[in-house]
């Protein structure tokens, strides 16, 4: 939960800034717009969670390594 908060909250506040950037009439945006807001929105955001991400994926596997080796999980 730690990671999937701030990437959402990143996200959409980058997608509204990139929309209000290159999108001319919010109203009638096209499908290509969006898409193009979005994929640079899920990339900015990837960019700035990616630390999170890394700390996370590190306890997983510690946690892991614990296991098979028959020791505690907490």
């Amino acid at each position: 939960m730690v990671f999937f908060g701030p990437y959402s909250a990143i996200f959409f506040a980058a997608f509204e800034e990139i929309k209000s950037l290159l999108v001319k009439d919010p109203k009638n945006q096209t499908l290509m717009e969006s898409m193009i807001c979005s994929a640079g929105a899920s990339a900015f955001a990837g960019y700035i969670t990616n630390p999170l991400e890394m700390v996370k994926m590190r306890m997983q596997i510690q946690r892991a390594d614990r296991a098979m080796k028959g020791g505690s999980l907490e």
